[in-house]
C-alpha cells in the first residue's frame, strides 16, 4: 500500500505479470533524480529474467511519463 493513500472498501488492486516486472525494473533503475540509469537495464533484464525489452522498455516510459489526472495541466 502507498504511504498516503486510503483505499475505502476494497484492497489496493494486484499488479501481476509483465507489468510487476516492470514496475521492479523502474524502481531498480530510478537515479532519485526523476531519471532512469539505463546503464543497468541489461542487469535488470537478467536479474528479472524480461522476456521481451522492447515491451519492457515501452512499459518503462508509461511508467515516466504518468501524470495523476488532477496533475495533468501542470508542467
Amino acid at each position: 500500500m502507498s504511504a498516503g493513500v486510503v483505499y475505502e472498501g476494497e484492497a489496493p488492486p494486484e499488479i501481476e505479470g509483465v507489468e510487476a516486472k516492470a514496475l521492479l525494473v523502474f524502481r531498480m533503475l530510478a537515479n532519485g533524480m526523476g531519471g532512469l540509469d539505463w546503464s543497468g537495464l541489461e542487469l535488470a533484464v537478467e536479474k528479472y529474467e524480461v522476456d521481451n525489452v522492447e515491451d519492457l522498455i515501452d512499459r518503462l516510459i508509461a511508467i515516466k511519463t504518468w501524470k495523476r489526472p488532477d496533475d495533468a495541466g501542470k508542467d
